[in-house]
């Protein structure tokens, strides 16, 4: 029991971190802030427990200082997790299945940038066929051309 108290509290915490990170859960939420903010958003479709190429994009890319900056300044930031684990709720589980449904997600990692209406702007399946500086300026240049109205 005390070992299962033990994991839970690990498991909570990873996903409390991520979110205190910036990126947030709730997609209809994420929308209503790129409106008033006027951002676009990024979706992380990833399954963090056991996808690797998942892993590295977020220890890659997501994580870092520079990426993380730019977001901040930038984006809204959403991930949409597949864990293997029972460590979500059955609403949070059955929303991003219904969404992932919606805009044909065929794998993971997926990321997809979005305006505040929901138009795809942006869709990458895996890793980013660029580094860290192409990827941000790729992002940059569909922030330019897609102001977050």
């Amino acid at each position: 029991m005390r070992l299962f108290c033990i994991l839970t509290s690990l498991i909570i915490s990873h996903f409390t971190a991520l979110a205190g990170e910036g990126w947030i859960e709730d997609f209809e939420k994420a929308k209503k802030i790129a409106a008033k903010e006027e951002r676009l958003i990024l979706m992380d479709f990833t399954g963090s427990d056991w996808c690797q190429p998942c892993k590295l994009l977020h220890k890659k890319y997501y994580d870092t200082d520079k990426f993380k900056a730019f977001a901040k300044e930038k984006l809204v930031l959403v991930t949409l997790d597949f864990p293997v684990g029972g460590n979500q709720s059955a609403e949070r589980k059955a929303a991003n299945e219904k969404l992932s449904k919606e805009l044909k997600v065929k794998g993971f990692p997926t990321t997809i940038m979005v305006d505040a209406k929901g138009k795809e702007l942006f869709r990458e399946l895996g890793l980013p066929s660029v580094d860290l500086e192409g990827f941000i300026g790729r992002l940059e240049n569909l922030v330019t051309k897609h102001p977050g109205k």
